[in-house]
């Protein structure tokens, strides 16, 4: 019995040869983990790679050669961590997820569950990214950013702060592709090589954008509508639900603010002169509907012209405009 435990004891000795208080074959001589960090079981944490303080290995982790995982951040069972890639304090990366070399994700970003983050991806902090997600090499995601489950976004693309992309359907966004802070993608889109999706732009479910599309600051593209390659809708355009413009036809769309005014008598106008009697919604509007017309950039009453004809329009919460019989 004494021989038995003197033999146990001489080989957990030996296991940890530099005296850290971590096994050798699960955390590397060369590594620095504090005491704090919990590691669970068959993880591993290679050669020159920092731990900090309270940070939470799952079991099968691997964390590779001069990998950096931030204080108090969280990664679940069978999370691969490759070489030189850096996770911020306070990040949570889902089960089953492989970070690949060079990647920098920010300061209490998330990222969902067998997901993969490609070589060198940047994503700042407070990202929100959901299970089964692919982002390509060198993909920016700005501060802020939210990706849909089994959404693929391709290489070298560049997302603004707060944009969103996919919804309940995932979207796949092709190469390349640079879409504006506060841009909503919604599902079932996609968008080829070269987009440009402009800032507080609405994409609506189920849109194709060809490549070299362009969508100007703060447009509108209805559900299952379609941009085909090289062609601009300008900012403030509106392309409608299953529209079509193509490089033989015209989307003639200007976008004027204005502020509803009340001129007494229970009559309002905009503050460029016109009445305001085309739309019953303005007439009279609720207190709770004007207070939204102070919300994010984009929100207000508008002037629409769109292939000649002029309507009267409402954009609450930069979302879609809405007219009298729409």
């Amino acid at each position: 019995m004494m021989f038995t435990l003197l033999l146990a004891l001489g080989s957990a000795l030996a296991a940890d040869t530099d005296g850290d208080g971590w096994d050798d074959d699960t955390v590397h001589p060369d590594a620095n983990v504090p005491t704090s960090v919990v590691i669970g079981a068959d993880a591993y944490v290679g050669a020159y790679a920092t731990i900090g303080e309270h940070a939470v290995l799952g079991d099968g982790c691997v964390v590779g050669v001069r990998a950096t995982v931030g204080p108090r951040a969280v990664l679940g069972d069978g999370v691969v961590v490759s070489r030189n890639t850096i996770i911020q304090h306070d990040a949570r990366i889902g089960e089953g997820t492989v970070l690949g070399r060079s990647v920098d994700i920010g300061a209490f970003a998330v990222i969902g569950s067998n997901s993969a983050v490609q070589y060198a991806a940047r994503l700042a902090a407070a990202t929100l990214i959901g299970d089964f997600v692919v982002l390509g090499s060198l993909t920016e995601l700005g501060e802020g950013a939210t990706v849909a489950d089994r959404t693929i976004i391709a290489r070298s693309t560049q997302v603004g702060a707060h944009a969103r992309i996919g919804d309940a359907s995932a979207a796949v966004i092709g190469p390349e592709v640079r879409i504006g802070a506060h841009a909503v993608i919604a599902g079932r889109s996609r968008l080829r090589k070269q987009v440009t999706v402009g800032a507080h732009s609405r994409v609506g479910d189920g849109v194709r954008i060809g490549r070299d599309g362009i969508v100007g600051e703060s447009a509108r593209l209805g559900a299952d509508s379609r941009l085909e390659s090289g062609v601009t809708v300008e900012p403030c355009g509106v392309l409608p639900q299953d529209g079509v413009l193509s490089r033989t036809t015209t989307l003639e769309a200007t976008c004027t603010p204005a502020t509803l005014i009340d001129r007494g008598a229970g009559v309002h106008g905009w503050s460029d002169g016109h009445p305001a009697a085309s739309c019953e919604a303005y007439r009279r509007p609720s207190d709770t509907l004007a207070r939204s017309y102070g919300g994010y950039a984009g929100s207000g009453v508008y002037r629409l012209t769109l292939d000649g004809e002029t309507v009267d329009a409402v954009l609450i919460d930069y979302w879609a405009p809405t007219t009298d019989g729409i």
